[in-house]
């Protein structure tokens, strides 16, 4: 597993980032064995790339959605 800390304006502690890539990069990740999960920790957001690693860097849309505590 590999990981990157992304800097998203808006978040807080208590955001759900959920990451909304395009149908070509849905067919690329599908294509390159890989697939990304987002975690928020105090308001760090940490992107998880899970299976081969990525060789390049992605640029997509986030939902923010703010949750009770």
């Amino acid at each position: 597993m590999y990981s990157q800390v992304v800097s998203i304006s808006g978040v807080t502690a208590y955001s759900k980032v959920d990451l909304l890539p395009s149908v070509e990069q849905l067919a690329i990740f599908f294509n390159k064995n890989v697939s990304f999960v987002t975690e928020n920790e105090d308001s760090v957001v940490t992107v998880y790339a899970i299976g081969d690693k990525p060789t390049q860097d992605y640029t997509m849309q986030v939902q923010i959605t703010e949750v009770a505590a």
